[in-house]
């Protein structure tokens, strides 16, 4: 895996079979997806309630993982149902990474993982690129405040969203050229190599830096005057988000990877196969939920997080678990990225193609994991990273003839 999480942006090739995963009675929530899947040995159709009242998504998606808990949910009504249309496609050159876009107020920005950033109005038209000459890091940028802020020649870049002009620039921490980003309302959260930092998104003047044991893999997440972090040093940090004092901090057995905060919990997955349930505020542990793989993503809403496991590869799946006791729901084979989108109506993610492609997006049923549809594309063009939900839209990252691309699906009704 590389640094920003992307396993790959070659075709890969096709292990599982989604009907043999369901069953009969998952076959006929198939129809029209036939020739999608190759074959799989796995099943396990357990149903998992979904709360409404739960439903933890905020309109836009303006961060990486669509809000400063690191949720990856979208609010109800805010997706396109499930029928998938491809509406535009915006050639961002270069093959480095695919990284998918973060959406506010009618513009989406991201970069080619390469030398160039983008920002793109809603409708497709490309309304600034900037040049880097020392590159932009592979993870996405992060609007907070009036800017939006990315990695890129070594520094941190704050920019106007409408027409890319620098606003400001910043150092990061030591010899760091390297930062997950995350932020709400006038600060900018930077999560670098040995530790985290935080940063006035106003002016980039830093208020307070916290060095941990190792680097982070992953966007701290931000909640009720907390930032939340995991490291390779095995701990899970909550610091104050004012001082960036130590307010907790919990071990656990293995490197810490994602992390999420919702509804005053705390879930942090571990490389060990390991995902926690934390009280946001004292740090004790509620739950442990062991897997069969590294989870690698997380997404929560309506009482249930949907974690994608790292299994070797060969069986990589999506898993619904109970995000109140951690009880282990459905478990899909069809789920094939790193990404994903969570609604009590719909989850967004990569599925795979019976094809050369490899992989597209699809539409899955949060309470059973079944696929409900996926994306169609022309011939080489592959959509496949993210999706920001926002706008009515899905806002994701591929491949096409011309290299890296941005995408906006629709609904296709």
């Amino acid at each position: 895996m590389t640094r920003d999480g992307e396993r790959g942006i070659g075709p890969r090739t096709t292990r599982r079979g989604l009907l043999a995963a369901l069953g009969a009675s998952g076959a006929s929530a198939l129809a029209g997806c036939s020739g999608m899947f190759g074959e799989s040995e796995e099943t396990e159709p357990v149903t998992v309630d979904i709360d409404p009242s739960r439903d933890v998504g905020t309109p836009g998606w303006p961060v990486g993982h669509g809000d400063a808990g690191n949720t990856n949910a979208f609010p109800k009504g805010a997706g396109v149902g499930d029928s998938l249309a491809l509406d535009w496609t915006v050639t961002l050159g270069g093959n480095a990474a695919a990284i998918p876009p973060v959406v506010r107020d009618d513009y989406a920005v991201t970069s080619n993982g390469w030398h160039q950033a983008y920002g793109m109005r809603t409708d497709g038209t490309v309304a600034w690129q900037n040049q880097y000459p020392n590159g932009v890091t592979t993870v996405p940028p992060a609007f907070v405040g009036d800017v939006v802020v990315l990695v890129a020649d070594g520094d941190l870049v704050a920019l106007d969203p409408t027409d890319g002009s620098q606003v400001w620039t910043a150092s990061l921490p030591g010899a760091d050229t390297f930062a997950w980003l995350n932020g709400a309302d006038d600060t900018v959260v930077a999560a670098t190599n040995l530790g985290v930092a935080a940063i006035d998104a106003g002016d980039g003047t830093r208020r307070w830096y916290y060095q941990t044991g190792r680097e982070t893999q992953s966007p701290p997440a931000l909640a009720d005057g907390v930032v939340y972090a995991g490291s390779e040093d095995t701990y899970v940090y909550a610091l104050d988000g004012a001082s960036g004092a130590v307010r907790w901090r919990v071990k656990t057995e293995a490197r810490v990877g994602s992390l999420a905060v919702a509804e005053g919990r705390v879930y942090a997955a571990t490389e060990d196969g390991v995902l926690y349930g934390l009280d946001a505020a004292s740090g004790t542990e509620r739950w442990t939920a062991t897997l069969d793989g590294a989870p690698f993503t997380l997404a929560v809403t309506g009482g249930q997080l949907f974690v994608g496991v790292d299994a070797d590869r060969r069986t990589d799946h999506l898993r619904a678990v109970d995000a109140d006791d951690g009880t282990l729901g459905w478990r899909t084979p069809a789920f094939s990225g790193s990404s994903l989108a969570a609604g009590v109506d719909a989850l967004y993610a990569p599925v795979e193609r019976d094809d050369e492609y490899g992989e597209t997006l699809g539409v899955l049923d949060p309470t059973t994991g079944a696929v409900r549809a996926h994306l169609q594309t022309p011939d080489r063009t592959r959509v496949y990273r993210g999706p920001a939900v926002a706008d009515g839209g899905l806002y994701a990252a591929g491949l096409g003839r011309g290299g890296v691309l941005t995408a906006k699906v629709t609904s296709g009704n």
